[in-house]
Parts: C-alpha cells; sequence; structure tokens
C-alpha cells in the first residue's frame, strides 16, 4: 500500500483508504498525539475500519461487515500465535 498524510478540515476524517491501495492519514483530524502513541487499540482500532475499505466503501454493506469480521480474527489468530 502507499502511505500519505494530509491535514486538511475539509471532509476526510480521521483517514481514508481505497482499494487501490493508498492509505490517507489526516493529521488535521487526529492530532498531533495520535502519530506519537504508538501502536494503541484506537491505531489498531481505525486500521481495521479503513481496510475494511478494501471489499467495500458502503458501511452498512454485508461485504465491509464481513471483512471487518476477517481482519479482527486473523489478528487474533497472529496475536494468539504471539507472531504480533
Amino acid at each position: 500500500i502507499t502511505v500519505k498524510f494530509c491535514a486538511t478540515p475539509h471532509h476526510l476524517g480521521g483517514a481514508s483508504y481505497c482499494s487501490s491501495g493508498e492509505l490517507v492519514f489526516n493529521k488535521f483530524r487526529l492530532g498531533a498525539d495520535w502519530f506519537e502513541q504508538g501502536i494503541t487499540a484506537d491505531v489498531v482500532r481505525l486500521l481495521i475500519h479503513e481496510f475494511g475499505h478494501d471489499a467495500s466503501s458502503d458501511h452498512l454493506s454485508s461485504e465491509y461487515h464481513e471483512a471487518l469480521c476477517r481482519i479482527g480474527a486473523k489478528l487474533y489468530a497472529l496475536a494468539r500465535r504471539g507472531d504480533i
């Protein structure tokens, strides 16, 4: 994926991911402290949310819901094995 950063109060929330593989973090919305805290539950939550958009841009679709479930299950399995 390509990771980009922006700082805008307009139309973009904390982050945005599109299926072409571009992840954009909005420093204006997230705040400087968000980037200094390391990998926290909030960071993982945002990444799961954004990577779910690889399946669908519609938050209410079953494809998006299933993608979130798959990502969460994979993270759990990796953590349980000690790989993360």
